[in-house]
């Protein structure tokens, strides 16, 4: 995933209460630090949490480009929309609370993406059946394309929002949450 850096201040913000973390696995007691994916090597093992749920959701997709245009986060999805939806086996998105959580607003999401070093145990959780389903109630606005319109939108200069204006998201396909840039 490759979020646009809308977010990136050198301000640090205000921790919020709660957080949120999203997984294709729907059976974990404690999140523990891990360093399968980086936003800096030198960081360490670390658990990532948002707490924007919108944010938290998009992790479901297995989606190509993401970020936020004018604070409208949006997926990018390299799969025919059927293929898609019969490999579509939602996940849960984790609730926790933020007592570890630190942020450094020059990496990753920004103000968007908070880490902890530490293990960390679930307040609460939801099960959803369907990770595009919760994309979309959450305001995420979905796009599947080919490999060529993903290409083009990587190779961009505007993280392909001139590409994105252009086609017909999900979420008009539906009528749900439809949110221009």
């Amino acid at each position: 995933m490759n979020f646009e850096k809308e977010n990136a201040s050198s301000d640090v913000p205000e921790k919020p209460s709660v957080f949120y973390h999203a997984s294709k696995n729907k059976d974990i007691a404690e999140l523990e630090p891990r360093q399968e994916s980086y936003r800096d090597q030198n960081e360490g093992a670390v658990v990532f949490a948002t707490p924007d749920k919108a944010i938290a959701s998009i992790f479901l997709l297995d989606a190509r480009h993401s970020g936020k245009f004018d604070g409208i986060p949006y997926a990018v999805i390299v799969d025919s929309r059927e293929h898609f939806l019969s490999e579509d086996k939602g996940g849960r998105i984790y609730e926790l609370n933020g007592d570890t959580f630190q942020n450094d607003p020059t990496k990753g999401l920004g103000k968007d993406e908070w880490v902890s070093k530490e293990n960390v145990k679930p307040k609460e959780s939801i099960e959803y059946k369907s990770a595009l389903t919760v994309a979309l109630e959450q305001g995420v606005q979905v796009y599947f394309v080919d490999e060529a319109t993903s290409k083009a939108i990587k190779e961009s200069d505007d993280y392909g929002l001139s590409i994105l204006q252009k086609l017909e998201s999900e979420n008009q396909r539906r009528n749900l949450n439809v949110k221009q840039f």
